[in-house]
């Protein structure tokens, strides 16, 4: 698996992980706010789709070729 394989991995997963999260709220429609553990997945998915579309961003500019 190549590196830039590798990060739209990590874009689509957390944004998978992040959208089922919100789904299954919506769905759910709890009583109260989410607690903390749910709030931490959260976060951490969306810090694993941003990291992972920094890395696609940066890896696709250094394969581009120039004109």
């Amino acid at each position: 698996m190549t590196s830039l394989r590798l990060g739209y991995l990590a874009l689509a997963a957390g944004l998978m992980v992040y959208g089922a999260l919100l789904g299954w709220l919506g769905l759910r429609r709890p009583s109260r706010p989410a607690g903390p553990p749910l709030r931490l997945v959260m976060v951490l998915a969306l810090l694993v789709a941003v990291a992972g579309a920094a890395a696609a961003v940066l890896l696709e500019a250094r394969a581009a070729q120039s004109w």
